[in-house]
């Protein structure tokens, strides 16, 4: 059990926690250790952690394999061996090395567990198994203690490459997660997306309003209720809340008036407006022709 222990310490260190400066006097520091004494399974191991880290990939299998060499159950090698195989695009190989590694751990080790099959479902997305990454993604989120949106982002985007059929298991993620973790941006702004591809509006719409609790602006608040509403075809609406937008930016002080974000909000703005125009325009004509073509 306290070997168990050690290794999960060692395999959460950042490598910083080992040495300081770059990575080239780190290797070299390391170095210099395993060639003036007798080599020891965890001084290959850290050295092969940073030829990952530097990617140098193959010495970096080198030193990770010799680490087993040397000791048999340091198993969190098989970790980073994956990590490397995976990067080098031997997809096949990775996943034998982070199954080995996945295999010994009981429930209580969630933070091995959690971190091992999110690499897993990585290494099934690289070769396009789409079904078995959300299910090593929703592994790695059951056993998660503290998520990030990048987390639930991972489970949802391998359901959407499942086709449309998954798109509300995708939405149902995304909530989750905001049930967790609050209205968070990137999560909000995902659902909204998938909602426009379900056609529905309103539930988008109403996804947008929880945005402003996060900080993001009243103008682009306008601006993308603007944008929801013009795939609705809703034109009188949008055309409403482009010109709210354009309001909101005249509000602001002149120098946040002129920063980056807010200028190409404004010609996004504009460029929607001037898209709504052409469409009535196209509207009109049509609707003049049919009534001259009646009398």
């Amino acid at each position: 059990m306290i070997r168990l222990l050690s290794l999960i310490l060692l395999f959460s260190l950042p490598l910083s926690a080992w040495s300081h400066g770059d990575l080239h006097d780190q290797i070299d520091k390391i170095s210099q250790h395993i060639h003036g004494g007798q080599p020891k399974a965890t001084l290959y191991l850290k050295r092969g952690q940073l030829y990952l880290q530097h990617g140098n990939y193959p010495d970096a299998i080198v030193d990770l394999g010799k680490s087993m060499e040397l000791d048999p159950e340091l198993n969190v090698a098989h970790y980073h061996l994956a990590q490397a195989y995976l990067a080098m695009g031997s997809s096949d190989t990775a996943e034998l090395h982070i199954k080995l590694f996945l295999k010994p751990l009981g429930q209580e080790n969630y933070g091995g567990l959690s971190r091992g099959y999110a690499l897993l479902g990585k290494i099934h997305q690289k070769k396009n198994e789409h079904l078995e990454a959300v299910q090593a993604f929703e592994k790695s989120l059951q056993n998660n203690m503290q998520p990030t949106p990048v987390d639930y982002l991972q489970v949802a985007g391998s359901y959407v490459k499942l086709g449309k059929e998954y798109q509300q298991k995708a939405l149902n993620i995304l909530d989750q997660g905001i049930g967790r973790l609050g209205p968070i941006v990137t999560l909000q702004e995902e659902a909204i997306e998938l909602e426009l591809l379900s056609g529905s509006y309103d539930a988008a719409l109403s996804r947008v309003e929880t945005l402003l609790s996060q900080g993001v602006s009243e103008a682009n608040i306008y601006f993308k209720q603007a944008s929801i509403m013009t795939k609705a075809g809703r034109f009188e609406e949008a055309q409403a809340h482009y010109k709210k937008a354009l309001a909101e930016i005249e509000r602001l002080p002149a120098h946040r008036q002129q920063s980056r974000v807010m200028v190409k909000l404004r010609l996004s703005i504009e460029e929607g407006m001037s898209k709504l125009e052409d469409k009535n325009g196209s509207a009109g004509k049509t609707m003049t022709s049919l009534s001259r073509s009646k009398s």
